[in-house]
């Protein structure tokens, strides 16, 4: 480093620069370091009920009842479509994460904390518009003798609610029955009703469908164990006392499966069986037929289990109707019909 004097310069040595340095180090101290902190964007602060004004009201109102921001959090976002309805998440507070749901001619209903995670798992890997796809949207949320039941509609399962007996206990999915006159699916994948001259006079069909999560990977591979099970089940009991109403004393029903020839449907999906129950003259008093389809994830989306009891007239009525009589054979049969049918709707 040279350093000018006067008329010559002169060199500092390396013990000499060490010195100045270090001299100038210590008088001043090291320098200050600067800190630069990046302002982050606000986030913006988002209302209860904000983005859909329809329901902007109802929901602050839910919100505030069950213990607003310190037991709910704060809303995550705006309303959003969830299938037939709207929701609102929320971060969470006392009572943890927490979502809010409205439907058409429903008031709001809170999901919180475990009942909330419960609904999630049931809509795994969806996205939040298709969370009620299958277990639906709650529309009522009731408790009473320690029980609570949320109610459930408008998903692929149908009716259903979530149930959680008694409190800290885990929450359970239940389905609800439904009966109406809609033609099932595969309706007409029936065996015929008969060859001609044994004609049933009344055919009762009843088909169950049973939502069943995981159901779609199943396949029908014992159908002997089914077969063996048919023999103890109601239905069987049902038709050996429509059997003996009619003054038929017949042995246990004996089922067999019902092959694909005489009008069956067997395959990985699909089981069939019959049974027949005959009359002194050797005709089908009572015929009955059960049919199991499983679901294939796409078309049908539940389990299938049907049944399709046949009964034939007695001969007496046979006669009182070649006679002219008007009293029609379907009369007598009226109790039968609501004793299958209590049978098969049975939980």
């Amino acid at each position: 480093m040279p350093l000018r004097d006067d008329d010559g310069t002169h060199w500092l040595s390396g013990q000499e620069l060490h010195r100045l340095l270090t001299g100038g180090w210590n008088v001043s101290g090291p320098p200050a370091p600067r800190v630069v902190i990046a302002p982050s964007p606000a986030t913006p602060a988002v209302a209860v009920g904000e983005g859909d004004p329809l329901w902007a009201e109802e929901f602050r109102e839910a919100y505030g009842a069950a213990g607003g921001g310190a037991a709910l959090g704060v809303p995550d976002g705006p309303v959003t479509t969830a299938g037939p309805g709207v929701m609102q998440q929320l971060s969470g507070g006392t009572r943890g994460p927490a979502a809010i749901f409205a439907v058409p001619d429903s008031e709001p209903v809170i999901l919180a904390g475990d009942a909330w995670r419960f609904f999630l798992k049931q809509s795994r890997d969806a996205s939040p518009a298709d969370y009620p796809a299958l277990v639906g949207l709650p529309v009522a949320d009731e408790t009473s003798s320690g029980r609570r039941i949320i109610r459930l509609s408008s998903g692929g399962w149908g009716h259903g609610e979530l149930i959680q007996d008694r409190p800290d206990d885990t929450w359970r999915w239940r389905p609800v029955p439904a009966v109406d006159s809609t033609p099932a699916l595969q309706a007409d994948r029936w065996s015929q009703i008969g060859q001609p001259g044994t004609e049933p006079d009344l055919v009762i069909r009843v088909d169950a469908f049973l939502p069943w999560k995981g159901a779609s990977g199943w396949r029908v591979q014992r159908r002997g164990r089914l077969q063996a099970a048919l023999p103890g089940a109601a239905l069987s009991q049902s038709m050996m006392a429509l059997a003996r109403s009619r003054g038929i004393a017949s042995a246990q029903p004996d089922w067999e499966i019902l092959s694909e020839r005489d009008g069956g449907r067997q395959s990985e999906r699909t089981a069939q069986y019959r049974c027949v129950l005959p009359a002194d003259d050797g005709s089908p008093a009572v015929t009955a037929e059960v049919r199991l389809v499983l679901p294939n994830g796409y078309q049908y989306q539940s389990a299938s289990p049907g049944g399709e009891p046949h009964i034939r007239p007695r001969p007496a009525e046979d006669q009182e109707q070649a006679a002219g009589l008007r009293r029609p054979a379907h009369r007598s049969f009226i109790a039968a019909l609501g004793r299958v049918l209590r049978t098969a709707l049975s939980p």
